[in-house]
């Protein structure tokens, strides 16, 4: 694994990764029967770019971007209860895109109050559930909320997350022993308010 970071302004950084991981007797998710088993796979390799950007655009919005971009394979064929894998399957859970985007805006509010307002807007992509690849799912994006106000040691905060409801699975689970399919949700839009007291 190999980066750099790049201060071009005392107000934006970057940051770019490169890395090779070359794995063996890796273990891995597999389904037997219809029970999740830890299975040996043999061999692996997984290289990708991971990327970042931290940006204050004035003294009151800043945003962050972070980016990973993944190939995680196997490199070896694994005889499983299904059948033989061949080499070149994609490792469980391993999507190859993922993205965040974080804006923040800090403001005056009203009484004396300090306020924030903010977003943490994230993507993933495909990825499958265990190596043979029977429980797999689409990628998704996901969009939460954040709105607060703070006065000497109490802040209040007004939280919408997955404020767009979306039902991203998370997770999958199929196996030719059942004649169903099981699927895992992200929680879906939860609204709320929280206090804190700093003492």
């Amino acid at each position: 694994e190999t980066g750099v970071r790049l201060l071009p302004s005392k107000d934006l950084r970057l940051d770019a990764t490169v890395f090779l991981l070359d794995w063996k007797d890796v273990q891995v998710t597999t389904l037997n029967g219809g029970f999740l088993d830890t299975s040996n796979v043999g061999a692996a390799q997984s290289k990708g770019l991971e990327l970042s950007v931290g940006w204050r655009a004035t003294a009151r919005f800043s945003m962050d971007l972070a980016a990973a971009f993944i190939d995680a394979k196997t490199t070896v064929a694994y005889d499983g209860p299904a059948g033989t894998v061949p080499s070149g399957s994609r490792l469980p859970g391993a999507a190859r895109t993922q993205v965040t985007f974080a804006p923040r805006y800090s403001f005056e509010g009203p009484a004396g109050t300090s306020g924030r307002a903010g977003a943490v807007i994230s993507q993933i992509g495909a990825r499958n559930f265990d190596i043979a690849g029977s429980g797999s799912a689409p990628g998704y994006t996901t969009v939460d909320l954040r709105l607060s106000l703070a006065r000497d040691a109490w802040e209040v905060t007004l939280y919408a997350d997955n404020a767009t409801d979306k039902r991203g699975i998370v997770g999958a689970l199929a196996d030719t022993a059942y004649p169903y399919r099981d699927y895992y949700l992200v929680r879906p839009r939860t609204v709320g308010v929280s206090v804190r007291w700093d003492h």
